[in-house]
């Protein structure tokens, strides 16, 4: 499967879902919704990332021929391996503020009082 696919179908429907999710916490505290606004920060720069960045060279790697292209496909792979732990490290990061904006949401709500 071509990776350009992947992020074109799932990175949308990720940034809606996140999207969504701010939405209907927008109300409840500044402080979940700051969470869930830099959740949807770090997962956009994901997309970005992959988009401009990955994809590229994951066409090198993946559709050329090896003999005529062992120094590109060579300096791709390297590429690729150094920033991975970057996009890795802003998936981490975004799921992080994710626990953080639902932690922050259970606790404000449950020392509010309940009202019939």
């Amino acid at each position: 499967m071509d990776p350009r696919r992947f992020f074109t179908v799932a990175g949308p429907v990720n940034e809606i879902l996140i999207l969504l999710m701010l939405i209907l916490f927008w109300k409840h505290s500044v402080s979940a919704r700051i969470c869930f606004s830099a959740t949807f920060a770090f997962y956009t720069a994901i997309v970005v990332l992959s988009l401009a960045y990955f994809v590229p060279r994951d066409l090198i790697l993946f559709t050329s021929s090896i003999p005529d292209h062992v120094e590109q496909i060579k300096a791709a792979a390297n590429e690729w391996r150094h920033m991975n732990w970057l996009r890795s490290l802003l998936g981490l990061a975004g799921v992080l503020f994710s626990f953080k904006g639902l932690d922050v949401y259970y606790r404000s709500s449950q020392t509010q009082p309940s009202t019939p």
